[in-house]
């Protein structure tokens, strides 16, 4: 699943649509894992898909802002990246 923006507060996407899509999905998988690269990093869309704590893995190309480091890190979400 991928995203319009990954923010301190969230997951976010431009499209209605698609972010009650993605609400639904990450609601019924069985391992939630979102990739982002780093053009998503601290981008805002208008549409919240969910918090950070929402899905336990990020997985990017790039290291990340700080703020958004301690945010996942507070989160409990893991990171990997490729």
């Amino acid at each position: 699943m991928g995203s319009g923006g990954i923010a301190p507060y969230g997951l976010t996407d431009f499209h209605p649509d698609e972010g009650a899509t993605e609400r639904v999905v990450l609601a019924n998988a069985s391992h939630r894992c979102v990739p982002a690269d780093s053009s998503r990093f601290g981008r805002t869309a208008a549409h919240r898909v969910c918090a950070l704590d929402g899905f336990p893995t990020l997985i990017t190309d790039t290291p990340f802002p700080a703020e958004l480091h301690t945010a996942l890190s507070r989160a409990g979400t893991g990171v990997i990246t490729a």
